[in-house]
């Protein structure tokens, strides 16, 4: 488990060095239950996270 403090200095320091780091907080998110306290907007993150890094493919790419 990784305390709040090392996640932001984590994220921070891979911000610095790379513009398309994104820290989404959950605030009442424990270890095992983000998902569940993040609600609509855990999953509209995973979302948007999938769209933009693993898009879609279409049978005639795929091997």
């Amino acid at each position: 488990m990784v305390p709040a403090s090392h996640m932001q200095m984590l994220y921070a320091k891979a911000a610095a060095r790379n513009n398309r780091c994104l820290f989404v907080e959950f605030p009442t998110g424990m270890h095992m239950d983000t998902w569940l306290a993040g609600g609509d907007q855990y999953w509209r993150t995973i979302q948007q996270f999938l769209e933009q890094h693993a898009p879609e493919r279409n049978d005639a790419g795929a091997r």
